[in-house]
């Protein structure tokens, strides 16, 4: 910085500027831990196999449950960040440029890891202008690699559920052919899923039954890029 800590450049103190740098570190170190947890999980479900009663899933809620924890932390620091005014900062905003909080490279990594695809990221023009080369590949590399949401997918898709000699082979549906949805390769995933969404259409009140579109857009919509999860997962 050009400054010292707690100096404008024109030599008035800035009383705020010490609890802004202390924020934006402290994000920083936590950061690294939820990066940490996150590639940890990430380790255990690129697994082929995973056991549902496994000292191994249990150890995945347990570190996922520390990362929300620590997010919902992250959060509440705003808080100490709005005891300083908008003029505090003022005081000193000046002498910080061009830094920004847009250059957190590890925000970008976590995002990544978590499953934000480039395609659905808000400014990708500038979103690692700000960024020095060897943070930029780092983040090209974990776009590229499986995030933590696609395991996700993948192990949920290897749970034995819709297989053709499994309880929907002599499933009975209670609706007919003309309430059916036109959606699922399966045999079991047709069942389910119009056997499901029948079911929820009748929960409506007749002042919800566009809700019923929405389950449709929400769930079996495979042209929405923002559906990350498949139907059978």
């Amino acid at each position: 910085m050009r400054h010292k800590i707690g100096k404008c450049e024109k030599g008035q103190h800035a009383h705020d500027e010490m609890l802004f740098i202390i924020i934006h570190q402290a994000y920083e170190l936590w950061f690294k831990q939820l990066l940490h947890e996150v590639d940890s999980v990430a380790a255990l479900m690129k697994q082929p196999s995973l056991n549902d009663n496994s000292p191994e899933l249990q150890t995945i809620v347990h570190r996922l449950s520390r990362s929300v924890t620590i997010l919902k932390l992250l959060v509440q620091q705003i808080d100490v960040m709005e005891t300083m005014t908008p003029m505090d900062f003022l005081d000193f905003r000046d002498m910080l440029r061009p830094a920004s909080g847009f250059q957190s490279w590890q925000f970008k990594v976590m995002e990544a890891k978590l499953g934000l695809k480039y395609e659905h990221r808000h400014g990708q023009e500038y979103y690692i202008s700000q960024l020095r080369q060897p943070q930029i590949d780092l983040i090209k590399k974990t776009e590229s690699e499986s995030s933590v949401l696609q395991l996700l997918n993948q192990w949920l898709e290897r749970m034995p559920f819709f297989e053709e000699n499994s309880n929907w082979k002599n499933f009975q549906t209670s609706f007919d052919a003309a309430t059916t949805v036109a959606f699922g390769e399966e045999e079991g995933t047709q069942l389910f899923w119009n056997e499901y969404f029948n079911r929820y259409k009748l929960s409506l009140a007749d002042a919800e039954n566009a809700n019923s579109e929405g389950f449709l857009q929400m769930f079996l919509n495979k042209n929405d890029p923002s559906n990350q999860l498949s139907v059978k997962a």
